[in-house]
């Protein structure tokens, strides 16, 4: 901010003219070479749901009933043959950034 106002710059497009060159002289001046040039990112693997990563993770045990308890809320599962085979074992929740829940096994 202090690099725009010193350069007299009060507009967006002012500003987004101007960062190209910003951008220049700042990694001219602060820029290091990596201390080993060595690319160590991975492929990421068939199975990873892109959506998962960024979701919060939490192990619960489903009841007899059956029923799970997360986040001060009680969930009635719809009975069914998947969720009478559930009864007394572990469960993922999956709490979203944007809100959702979601339940697996």
């Amino acid at each position: 901010m202090k690099e725009l106002r010193l350069a007299g710059i009060a507009t967006l497009d002012a500003a987004n003219a101007f960062l190209p060159g910003f951008l220049e002289a700042h990694n001219a001046r602060f820029g290091e070479p990596p201390f080993d040039a060595t690319d160590a990112h991975r492929p990421m693997h068939e199975k990873v749901e892109l959506e998962d990563v960024f979701a919060w993770k939490e192990e619960r045990t489903v009841s007899n009933n059956p029923t799970l308890q997360y986040d001060k809320n009680l969930f009635i599962l719809e009975p069914n043959e998947v969720t009478r085979s559930l009864a007394r074992k572990r469960v993922t929740v999956l709490d979203y950034p944007d809100g959702r829940l979601a339940i697996r096994m």
